[in-house]
């Protein structure tokens, strides 16, 4: 590799990295890389590099879990103070049992589904656990069903989608859904042995029910963003076949559904108000071929494309 070639590559990694830490959170870096991707937004391999390092996104819960093990609520009353030792809620809440968790796995995977608040919901469940108000085993299937309800709903975003756009979100979504079965699996085998054999040493924070909590989300983003990295080294230099012609745009319908970074907002406008005018130029010069010279393929790509890009200007005048 070239001296240059070494420098353009350290500059595309910390710009990755960069997008990837400012987004705060997976699901908007995520999005964000694969709609720079689609809208051919920069660099080709800092967007697939950013898709790759988007768990890195997520860098909040750090700090979040450390200041929650110092316990800085502890003065405050608990849900015994104030609901009562015998109250439904106190009672279900220490309750390990499969149907408890069963219920508490639905309600977490709606809740996030409906309102996307990941962030808050999991400092609710390491609150609790620091405060010892909920069982060890609710904790760890509220923080599965929280992340299984994420990837749910990034995955339906897939039906919007078209062309190497619908290809790679659907095998990122396969490679994180993998992923989560292998964390959940050896998080609720690990925790069924640790009960039996009572192994719990709560003096130490990793030896302890919140250091588990901590350590099976630690290693959920570390496992993602390690099968995601080595997925994206082969994805991006896979050949395409040269008479191929990709659709692009169509990720124009998920403007909208998420909190999209001021930046990026002004990169699309830019982009789409370009896009468009280039799009309805070459649908002027197609129809003035003649009829046999026409490409019904290409004029049908163009006029696909230049409907998604309409559809990207009306959803930005929205924002």
């Amino acid at each position: 590799m070239k001296k240059t070639d070494e420098v353009s590559l350290r500059v595309q990694i910390v710009t990755a990295l960069y997008d990837s830490f400012l987004s705060y959170s997976t699901a908007r870096s995520l999005l964000e890389s694969m709609m720079k991707l689609d809208f051919k937004i920069g660099d080709r391999r800092t967007a697939f590099m950013q898709l790759c390092f988007s768990y890195l996104a997520a860098w909040p819960v750090v700090p979040m879990i450390l200041i929650l093990w110092l316990k800085p609520f502890s003065l405050a009353p608990d849900l015994n103070a104030w609901l009562g030792a015998d109250h439904p809620l106190v009672l279900f809440l220490l309750n390990g049992q499969i149907s408890a968790m069963l219920t508490i796995f639905l309600s977490m995977f709606v809740i996030q589904w409906v309102l996307r608040k990941e962030y808050v919901l999991i400092f609710l469940i390491f609150y609790l656990q620091s405060r010892s108000e909920i069982h060890i085993h609710l904790s760890v299937s509220a923080l599965l069903a929280v992340y299984f309800s994420r990837l749910c709903y990034l995955w339906w975003l897939s039906v919007d989608v078209a062309g190497q756009a619908r290809q790679l979100w659907k095998s990122a979504s396969i490679i994180q859904m993998c992923a989560w079965l292998l964390v959940a699996g050896c998080a609720l085998t690990s925790l069924d042995h640790i009960q039996k054999n009572f192994l719990w040493v709560e003096a130490e924070i990793w030896s302890g029910r919140y250091g588990f909590l901590a350590l099976l989300l630690l290693g959920y983003h570390v496992l993602n963003h390690s099968l995601l990295s080595l997925w994206g080294h082969f994805a991006y230099v896979k050949k395409t076949d040269p008479s191929d012609l990709p659709s692009y745009y169509s990720t124009s319908t998920w403007i909208l559904r998420f909190n999209m970074s001021h930046h990026l907002q002004s990169l699309l406008r830019r982009k789409v108000s370009e896009q468009i005018a280039l799009h309805q130029d070459h649908q002027e010069k197609l129809r003035e071929l003649p009829d046999h010279l026409r490409q019904s393929h290409l004029q049908s790509v163009i006029g696909r494309e230049l409907s998604w890009l309409k559809e990207a200007s009306l959803r930005l005048t929205k924002i």
